[in-house]
Formats: C-alpha cells, sequence, structure tokens
C-alpha cells in the first residue's frame, strides 16, 4: 500500500468519524487524568506540555509484553527493535536519537554511562500502574532530556484500612515462529500500618525462531509503605531483572553476539504532606535512589562459536532527590527540588573506572490565572564533573476555550550529557575516544490542541521544531579508514507534526487513528541525518470492543517508514498487526479467572529496519489467570 493510499484512507476514516452522528457513549464522567511533568501529580488539562498516560487499564488491553512494546502504537513515538522478540530496543521520541530519551522506573533513571540509551524491552508490564510520556523536553525539571520522559510507575500496596490479602498467577505459553512459556506471580496485602507487595516473573524461550535464540528472562520487584499517621509515611522499592539471551549471527561478517543483563535498582523515601490537601500547605519527599546495572556482550564467530571477544560493563549509581511542594493558594503552587548523585562506570572498555558527581536544582511555578488560562515556568541548573554547567528555563501556556478546545504552547532550553563511555573508550581498534566532547544543547519549541467537537470524539495535535548545537553522532574519521568517534554536529534541526483522533462509536466499540511524521537535518550541509532511531513517517491504527466486563477485544496496527539509508535494505513502508482478546469468567461463572490469546504480525509479514535484524513473524500466545 502506497503512502498516498494509506493517507486518503486515514482522512476517509476521520471523516467517517466526523460526519456520522452518533448518541453519548457514556454518562458518567471521565476522571482527570494526574501527571507528574513538573515533578508534582497536576492535572493534565493543566499542563502545557505534551503529554500522553497509559492507565494499567489500557495496558492490560494491549498485545504487549513489555514497555517497548506497549508504546510501540502511540503516535509521536518510534519503537526500533534489534527484530527478534526479546531482542534489545530503544525508542525516540519526536525524531530525537534513542540517546535523548530518558526512561524511568519509579523514578530511577535507567540510562546509564556504559550505553547511550535504555533497554525498555527489559522493564515488564505485570505491576505498572501507569506509564507518563512526556514528548518534547523535559530538562527544567528532569535534566539531561533532550527528546522527552517515559516515566513508568508500578502498582503500589493496599492503602491503609485495606487489610484483605490478594495475589494473582498468570501462566503463559506460546507457539509459532517463537515459542515461550512464562508465570508471573502477583502478592499484596496490609498488616496495620504496613502495606506490602511483591510480584516475580519467569521466562524461558525454546529457541526455535533461528540459530541462537533462545533466552531465559526472570523479573522480581517489590513495595513496601509504612503509615507514620495520617499524613506521613515511609515507602521502598526494590526491582531486579536477569536477562541471558542468544543475539544474531551475521554470517556474511563472520561473527555472532549473545547478551547478558543484571540490572538491580530501588529507592527508599520519607513522604510528608498537609493534613488538609485541598488547603494551603507543603508536601515534602526525600528519596534516596541506587541502580547497579551489569551488561556482558559476548562475540563469537560464525560457524565455529570459537570466542572473538567478551566485554563486561558496571554502571552503578547512588543518588538523593528532595523534592517540596508548596500551595501558596489554588491558584499559585510552586515545587522546589534537588537531584544529586554519582555515578561509576567500570567497563572492559575503559582504561580504568571512570566516575562523575552531579547535581540538579530546579523550581517550577505553576499559576492558574482563569479559569480559561494556566502559565507554568521553570528553571534548573545542572552541574556535572563531566560536562559542566547547564540552565535549562522553560515556559508554557495552556487556554481553554468554551471547554472543549484545549490549546498549549510552550518554549523550553534543553540538553543532553552524553555517556561517559564516549569520553573514555579505550581498547578498542574501530572506535576511539572524544574527551572534548560536549554536552547536546536545543531550544524546543511546541504547539499543540486538544479538542472534542463531538461528545464521541476527541482529536488531539502538536507541531515541534528544535533547533540542537553540538548534537552527538558517531562518525568515520576520514584520515583513518573503519574508524569511528562520537562527535559534536555544529547546528541540526528536528521538526515534526502528529496528530491522533479516538472516535466511540457505542459505548462498547473505540476506533482510534494516529500520525506523524519527522525531519532531521543538518542544518550546514542540508543533509538529511539517518540511522538515529527515527521515522520519517508512522501510522497507526486501532480498533477496541468492550462488552461490560465480560470480553475485551483490541486489534492494533502500525506502520513505519524508516529513516534509514539504503544500504541498511529496511523493509517497511507496511501495516503489522497484532490482536489482543481477553475473556473475563468471573461475571458468568463466578470464578476469579481469565482467559487471554494474543497474535502477534497475524499476517507473518516480514518488517524491519536493517536487513541483518529481521523480525520473527507470528506468533501465537496463550495465557489464563487466576486471581485469589
Amino acid at each position: 500500500m502506497t503512502r498516498k493510499k494509506i493517507s486518503l484512507a486515514l482522512l476517509l476514516l476521520t471523516f467517517i468519524s466526523i460526519s456520522v452522528p452518533m448518541a453519548r457513549s457514556q454518562d458518567e464522567e471521565i476522571p482527570e487524568i494526574v501527571v507528574t511533568a513538573s515533578r508534582y501529580p497536576q492535572p493534565a488539562s493543566e499542563t502545557p506540555d505534551n503529554i500522553t498516560v497509559l492507565t494499567s487499564d489500557e495496558i492490560n488491553r494491549l498485545p504487549a509484553h513489555d514497555l517497548s512494546e506497549s508504546l510501540n502504537f502511540r503516535p509521536g513515538l518510534n519503537i526500533q527493535g534489534r527484530g527478534s522478540f526479546g531482542q534489545p530496543s530503544s525508542i525516540s521520541i519526536q525524531g530525537s536519537n534513542t540517546a535523548h530519551v530518558r526512561i524511568m522506573v519509579d523514578g530511577v533513571l535507567l540510562n546509564t554511562q556504559g550505553n547511550a540509551n535504555a533497554n525498555p524491552s527489559l522493564i515488564p508490564l505485570e505491576n505498572v500502574e501507569r506509564i507518563e510520556i512526556i514528548k518534547g523536553t523535559g530538562s527544567a525539571a528532569w535534566g539531561s532530556s533532550l527528546g522527552g520522559i517515559i516515566n513508568v510507575i508500578t502498582k503500589s500496596p493496599p492503602a491503609l484500612g485495606e487489610e484483605k490479602f490478594t495475589g494473582n498467577l498468570t501462566l503463559t505459553g506460546s507457539g509459532g515462529a517463537i515459542g515461550y512459556w512464562k508465570e508471573s506471580l502477583k502478592l499484596s496485602g496490609r498488616t496495620g500500618p504496613l502495606g506490602y507487595l511483591f510480584n516475580e516473573s519467569h521466562q524461558d524461550s525454546n529457541g526455535n525462531f533461528r540459530n541462537n535464540s533462545n533466552f531465559l528472562n526472570n523479573d522480581t520487584s517489590g513495595k513496601i509503605i509504612y503509615d507514620l499517621g495520617e499524613h506521613a509515611d515511609i515507602s521502598g522499592s526494590y526491582h531486579y531483572t536477569r536477562q541471558v539471551m542468544g543475539g544474531y549471527e551475521f554470517p556474511t561478517l563472520g561473527y555472532g553476539e549473545d547478551y547478558a543483563y543484571i540490572i538491580r535498582y530501588g529507592t527508599l523515601g520519607l513522604n510528608v504532606r498537609p493534613s488538609d490537601p485541598a488547603s494551603s500547605g507543603i508536601d515534602f519527599n526525600a528519596t534516596l535512589k541506587t541502580s547497579n546495572q551489569d551488561s556482558t556482550l559476548t562475540r563469537f564467530a560464525v560457524p565455529s562459536k570459537a570466542l572473538i571477544s567478551e566485554v563486561q560493563t558496571k554502571n552503578i549509581f547512588s543518588g538523593l532527590d528532595l523534592v517540596s511542594h508548596l500551595r501558596l493558594r489554588k491558584e499559585h503552587q510552586i515545587t522546589l527540588g534537588l537531584d544529586s548523585g554519582q555515578d561509576k562506570l567500570d567497563s572492559d572498555q575503559t582504561a580504568e573506572k571512570e566516575k562523575m558527581s552531579r547535581y540538579g536544582i530546579y523550581a517550577n511555578h505553576h499559576w492558574l490565572i482563569n479559569e480559561d488560562w494556566s502559565l507554568v515556568t521553570g528553571a534548573r541548573h545542572d552541574d556535572n564533573t563531566a560536562y559542566g554547567s547547564q540552565f535549562s528555563p522553560s515556559a508554557g501556556l495552556g487556554y481553554d476555550f468554551s471547554k472543549k478546545v484545549h490549546l498549549k504552547m510552550s518554549a523550553a532550553r534543553a540538553f543532553n550529557a552524553p555517556p561517559l563511555i564516549y569520553r573514555y573508550l579505550s581498547g578498542n581498534p574501530f572506535v576511539i575516544a572524544n574527551e572534548d566532547l560536549r554536552a547536546e544543547r536545543a531550544w524546543v519549541y511546541e504547539a499543540g490542541l486538544e479538542t472534542n467537537p463531538l461528545p464521541d470524539l476527541q482529536l488531539k495535535m502538536a507541531a515541534y521544531r528544535a533547533e540542537v548545537t553540538d548534537l552527538v553522532s558517531v562518525v568515520m574519521i576520514s584520515a583513518v579508514p573503519l574508524t569511528f568517534q562520537a562527535q559534536n554536529l555544529d547546528k541540526t534541526r528536528r521538526q515534526g507534526l502528529e496528530a491522533e483522533a479516538i472516535y466511540t462509536f457505542t459505548k462498547n466499540l473505540t476506533a482510534s487513528t494516529g500520525w506523524d511524521i519527522n525531519r532531521v537535518q543538518n542544518r550546514l550541509t542540508g543533509e538529511i541525518i539517518q540511522s538515529n532511531g527515527a521515522a520519517r513517517t508512522t501510522y497507526s491504527l486501532g480498533l477496541d470492543y468492550q462488552y461490560e466486563k465480560l470480553l475485551n477485544c483490541s486489534l492494533k496496527g502500525k506502520y513505519y517508514f524508516w529513516n534509514e539509508p539504503d544500504a541498511s535494505d529496511p523493509k517497511d513502508r507496511r501495516f503489522i498487526w497484532d490482536a489482543r482478546v481477553n475473556y473475563d469468567l468471573k461475571p458468568r461463572t463466578n470464578r476469579p479467572a481469565s482467559v487471554f490469546i494474543n497474535i502477534f504480525n497475524i499476517f507473518d509479514r516480514p518488517n524491519y529496519y536493517n536487513k541483518l535484524l529481521p523480525n520473527s513473524g507470528r506468533r501465537v500466545e496463550v495465557g489464563v489467570s487466576y486471581k485469589f
């Protein structure tokens, strides 16, 4: 299907959605979505940021296993995997490099100093409460983030007064292109002031997709909360992931790869809140954070399996975050904070252990001018021992027109601190270090519109532009053939558009469409920058059917036109369709169980951004979940 035909089909579907009158699907009031874009929970309608929130109910209806798969169908996000299920993946937001996207779980940053980007395929979904996607930049609140924020918030233990013990056991099996078995267990409850939650999962593949495609994955997480009365509590969280995976073999290049990851991270926090949340007062939070991420990359000869090289990398972070939120009146809210910590990098690719200390001080002011206008301003000062000082101001304006049209505009200064491995890499004959590497900087401008022109139609549109200086790109050194180095480009520009439409035909049936386009250009040469993990154009289509609380059916399709050079020979520009059906037995049989089926790549179509990394084709997954 050509791009022109796809565009016409989407326009036709949107026209039909707008022109066909339908009755209002729901009489009940839709709850307000709360987000933490400025480091404190606020209604999404009162923020100028381009934000998308996926709740646990929405995630459970998606044909998805991990964070990367759950985000694949959202406009403005490009998910680039290494082909096969379970392989490492990366995220681009609004045409940014994948290294510009900050990925966090419960406030702990997973981007490391040994790798420019975090791996979202290592984050399971069983215990996720919601996912906040903050597009553009969050530097004024979060620090180093030139492209956007993926903020994963896991589920919490039962609230005070909910003494019931609950559990959930899920068993899943898959066949087709990839066969695997997975079991997951969740337990939660409360004993007086102590609430607890525990989640464990195990996944094992038989490796029948291709040579060296087996993998083993174990995840364990826990959360506790101890209430110190009604207005304070102590909370803690811990996450552990271990994955061993066979990578791709490249016979034409004569080598193959294996991966092993062990990731441990957690928090310990004190939370103090006022007696009356609706009145003036101060909230305070102090959180200790730590993460320890180990990775091993093994390269071997093909077909002999002889060891070529093995690279082990350890990334350790420890830090303290302090956040205080002041409510002077309903119209004025101020958030003040301090982030501090130290990164340690110990890798076979560096001559010695490297360290970097960093801190950031920030302030954000949220002003409800009147019922229609809101203004959010912020500023942050960052300093680290590797890249010096950065100042990130921001300002955003929101306007509600007749409660049906919400306009948003924002401008922000952003930066991104490259990983230490780029500065101190050694011992690699093909890649050399660059100790003169500078932090990337940009001015980012955004404008958006959200509206409900009909009771059952939601429209969302946004435009962005980022003027980037010192963009980091790995380039070949002309004086030394086949030798690469991370270098700063002078000036580049990212710009693009995105649009989304959601139409509720009846209370049971909803259709959605999405589209985005990105353009990344070297401003000095005029050349289009390729191979940065971003797509030129994407389309998404979805159909969701829900019958009472008994049956959920979801059909999702995504189309990518990758921004890759011809040498990669991408197999793209086609829709790949996934589906999920979930049936809850309890409403009919009073049995606390549900069954589900997922079908991935329904039409078994090849699809990849690089010919060396083909996708895994169709696979079918069947599972049962039992609550107790």
